[in-house]
């Protein structure tokens, strides 16, 4: 079977409790099931987006964003 990797991208916005979080996933669909391959996360500050920080998070941060990504995902397709 063959898989193609595609990206999603998804955009939480600064609010006055906090900077803005641009989120980027690598993933593939094998039998109706979405497999996150590379997660990356950067900071929004004053409209710039930052260095990626996905490795960085700690390990409630990292499932957050992948759940995020894979419930929207989930919703589209």
């Amino acid at each position: 079977m063959h898989r193609t990797q595609k990206v999603h991208r998804i955009v939480i916005p600064p609010s006055p409790d906090g900077d803005g979080v641009f989120i980027q996933a690598h993933y593939t669909i094998s039998e109706n099931i979405v497999e996150i391959n590379k997660l990356r996360v950067h900071t929004i500050i004053d409209d710039y987006i930052g260095s990626d920080i996905g490795e960085s998070l700690d390990i409630i941060s990292h499932l957050f964003m992948t759940k995020l990504v894979e419930s929207d995902l989930n919703s589209i397709l």
